[in-house]
């Protein structure tokens, strides 16, 4: 009965990881096809590039949760074993961590630039008032 549940686990770990990578996938090819601006798409080539790293460290973390648990290490290999889960496990977190960090910045980039791009209009539509309000003032 225990490595049946095992199995089926891993059955479930492999569908997810297989849509994610599928998910990951399709959102980069998207985004591709719809960026026009140079620095968006190196962010979202890097960003697709992370995010399959990531997922696929998930994939082998959780291939090692299985053997781990199915095989017993003696010893120093248990711990050493063990301890390349934990050491992955708490990559994974910082890699994520990375990953919301690189986002924020981009966002607050983006926003930027929105704003950048809206004075620029606003500056722009107040020329045309004032050129309207001359021409009819001299008429």
């Amino acid at each position: 009965m225990h490595y049946l549940q095992g199995i089926a686990s891993a059955v479930v770990i492999a569908g997810a990881i297989t849509f994610l990578f599928v998910w990951h996938h399709r959102t980069w090819k998207a985004r591709k096809s719809e960026s026009t601006n140079e620095n968006e798409l190196r962010f979202h080539k890097l960003q697709y590039r992370r995010r399959l790293q990531t997922t696929a460290m998930m994939g082998f973390l959780a291939v090692m949760l299985f053997v781990g648990n199915l095989l017993e290490f003696p010893g120093w290999l248990g711990v050493l074993y063990w301890g390349t889960a934990f050491f992955l496990a708490v990559w994974l977190i910082f890699l994520g961590f990375g990953d919301v960090a690189a986002t924020r910045i981009q966002v607050a980039r983006s926003q930027q630039a929105l704003l950048m791009e809206c004075a620029k209009l606003q500056r722009e539509i107040n020329d045309i008032r004032r050129e309207s309000e001359n021409t009819e003032k001299s008429d």
